[in-house]
């Protein structure tokens, strides 16, 4: 079967830098963030056997989100420095072990997975999104499952589409819809004062989407909700535009490179330099037949080698 497990790198790495106990290497680099998020993509690996990986980070830079709600994300405390400090070692450590990672200015690692999978999801039997992100149920169908960590870092629940509607109360394409209504504290957005998850659901039972919700303004009951929605009909329009995954980014992405068989060598010398001892084993020595396979099997660039528009 021919799968792509799509990695959202920051929502694993803050997974694991918060479930994992402080760990340092000799020269006293913190690394348990790096520990835990090659530990839960070996995990990962192994329970999907996916045949591709594509990993997504976000990046320092402004998001056009921020640009049109300055409060967009304000409330969330700073990065604590010993996160801080394994980030740009993790993505190095990412390229280093041979898998294709992605970032784009501007833009959130969502935007990148929605766009990948817009684009790749005919060349593929399934695609599987790595990452404790409930935006990301937007983009959730026939073959395309959000997959999150259960306990810690060792165990994954699989989410199809029915089971974002048994989750969330609503179909993977009207999450974004429940946001605009509900808000979303998490991001620091409110939607409509006083309309709860629960509350706003309701409506998507009557109208597939808010918009639909607008036209027919008439039907909408009860009158309450009514009268909200028309008060706040710019705000959810704003938390509509907020919530919404970008889909048409292009960014150029080899899906040869992206074929996954065994990790590279050179991660070797990433994990001696930070003192990793038990990772480099447990990453190393359950893949040895795999990485005799890889130099059986050669990709045919026909069959493989596209770019994202």
């Amino acid at each position: 079967m021919k799968t792509l497990l799509i990695i959202d790198a920051h929502a694993m790495i803050h997974r694991a830098f918060h479930a994992l106990p402080e760990l340092t290497s000799k020269d006293g680099t913190p690394t348990n963030a790096i520990y835990g998020y090659f530990l839960m993509l070996l995990n990962a690996i192994h329970t999907l056997q996916p045949s591709h990986i594509i990993v997504t980070f976000d990046t320092p830079a402004p998001t056009f989100r921020k640009k049109l709600f300055s409060e967009y994300r304000a409330n969330r405390p700073p990065t604590k420095e010993a996160l801080k400090i394994q980030i740009p070692i993790i993505r190095t450590m990412t390229e280093h072990a041979g898998l294709t990672a992605v970032s784009q200015e501007g833009y959130e690692a969502d935007d990148l997975i929605g766009s990948v999978v817009h684009t790749f999801k005919n060349g593929f039997d399934k695609i599987q999104i790595l990452s404790g992100d409930k935006d990301l149920f937007q983009l959730v169908e026939r073959k395309v499952e959000v997959v999150m960590p259960k306990r810690g870092i060792s165990s994954f629940i699989v989410y199809t589409p029915d089971a974002v509607v048994k989750k969330m109360f609503v179909k993977p394409d009207q999450i974004a819809d429940l946001k605009a209504i509900a808000g979303d504290s998490s991001d620091n957005y409110s939607g409509i004062n006083g309309i709860g998850p629960k509350t706003a659901s309701k409506l998507f039972e009557q109208f597939p989407h808010v918009e639909d919700a607008y036209k027919h303004i008439e039907k909408v009951v009860p009158e309450k909700l009514k009268k909200a929605l028309e008060e706040y009909e710019s705000q959810v329009a704003l938390c509509k535009k907020l919530a919404t995954i970008v889909q048409t980014i292009s960014v150029d992405i080899n899906l040869i490179d992206a074929r996954f068989i065994a990790f590279d060598e050179a991660l070797k010398n990433d994990l001696i330099t930070y003192n990793l001892d038990s990772l480099l084993h447990k990453l190393y020595e359950p893949q040895k037949k795999k990485k005799k396979e890889k130099k059986e099997k050669k990709p045919a660039q026909t069959e493989d080698q596209m770019g994202l528009f």
